[in-house]
Formats: structure tokens, sequence, C-alpha cells
């Protein structure tokens, strides 16, 4: 009795783990039914141009966003952001698959879906896709803001010789350079000579240590120019 007692203690408190708010890493696990899967993106598609749908005044129109249902999703939120303004819009509360959108016209945005369920406190978000919405008269497109991709944001790493990496796009194919902006203010100070104009899209810089860092890339086409988001890091 004290066996079958104590299972069935063990049983009731897995059900209450999973059934109500699951605790954080809990989730994670195959016991945990409740926990959602991350949207896969299908509409604007990442990196392309995309044909507005209903032409407003103000040089407006709209766009559906379209992904594809998560598993074990039961809600959406969606967070698209200008990429030249950097003002974003999030919309909450979604059951659908699609969000139409209202947007500025020849203006290059970033989009992200996250996926939620009731039953469980952990969520997952989905890829950051780039589109540009097309508008009269562009000659020629700016490029997309560029995607950083090491040192990670808010890690602390060590000090000395570090990588400075990014990837970045043009729709129009053509050659892009960078600036590498890094400092220990804002990640908007002036940068060196020898981290601008640069062909490649990484470059290693010695660190000292116990700062916090700020970065940037900055992508330019020869006529327009995007920036990425700044990050910001610790060294040991």
């Amino acid at each position: 009795m004290k066996r079958v007692s104590l299972y069935t203690l063990g049983l009731v408190t897995l059900l209450m783990s999973c059934t109500n708010d699951c605790p954080d890493g809990y989730c994670n696990t195959e016991e945990c039914p409740f926990c959602p899967d991350a949207a896969a993106l299908v509409y604007p598609i990442n990196n392309q141009a995309c044909e507005p749908g209903a032409i407003l005044g103000n040089n407006q129109a709209t766009v559906v966003l379209e992904w594809q249902y998560a598993e074990k999703a039961d809600q959406y939120e969606v967070t698209i952001i200008n990429q030249e303004t950097q003002q974003s819009e999030t919309f909450s509360g979604l059951t659908t698959n699609q969000k139409e959108v209202t947007l500025e016209r020849a203006q290059a945005y970033s989009w992200s879906v996250t996926s939620f369920n009731q039953r469980a406190n952990i969520t997952q978000t989905s890829e950051t896709y780039q589109f540009y919405l097309q508008g009269d008269g562009v000659e020629n497109y700016a490029p997309f803001a560029p995607t950083l991709l090491t040192p990670e944001s808010g890690k602390s790493i060590e000090a000395g010789a570090t990588l400075f990496s990014w990837e970045a796009s043009d729709l129009d194919g053509d050659t892009l350079s960078y600036t590498l902006y890094v400092d220990t203010i804002d990640g908007k100070q002036t940068s060196p000579a020898a981290q601008t104009g640069l062909s490649a899209s990484s470059m290693t810089l010695t660190l000292e240590s116990g700062r916090q860092y700020f970065f940037r890339v900055e992508a330019s086409d020869g006529v327009n120019t995007a920036s990425s988001v700044t990050r910001s890091f610790r060294t040991k």
C-alpha cells in the first residue's frame, strides 16, 4: 500500500505539472504535452520583394503575413519591424495562421511569430524573415539590415581576439560594403578607418577584459545603407 501511495502521489504531481503552468525546464521534456513548437514562416518569402495587397492612400498598402500552424500552439503573436525607423508593431492573441497588416510601401521589414499554449509557460519563436514591400518608382533597393551572428547578445565571453560576424543581402544583387561599430558606450560611436568599407562579412578585434561592449553593422550598396540592431555583451 505504501508503494501504491507513493506512485499515486508522483503521478498526481506529474499531471499537475503538465496540466497547469509547466515549470521552466520541465516543459522541454517529452513528459509535458502542451509545449508549442516554433511556427514556420511562409509569406512574405525571406529576403525577397513583396507585392502589395490593397493599395491605400498615403503610400500605404496591405500585406497578409502567413505561417504554418505550429504543433501544440493555440495562439500566436506576430511582431513586425520597419528596418529604417525601427518602429515595431505586435499583434497578440491570434488563433489563425494569417494576419493582414497595413504598412508603408517602399520599405524593408522584418517579422517573426511566437507560438503560445495557454497551458504552458514556455513559448517558441520562429525564425526572423525580412522582406521589401514594393513601391512605385524604386530604382535601387536598399540592402536588408545585416543579421548579426557573433558574438551573441547578452553573453559573457573571454577577452582577447574576438570574431565579429554577420550576414546581409541586397535585392538588386549589388556588392555590399560594411562598417563595423564596436564601442563601450552605445554602438554608435565613430568607427576607425580599419572597420569601414569592409568587403568581408567578418572581422576579428582584440577586446579588453571586464568591459561591456556594444556593436552593430551597417551595410551599404553605394547608394543606400541599412543598419543592424545593436547587440551588447561582456568580456571576462
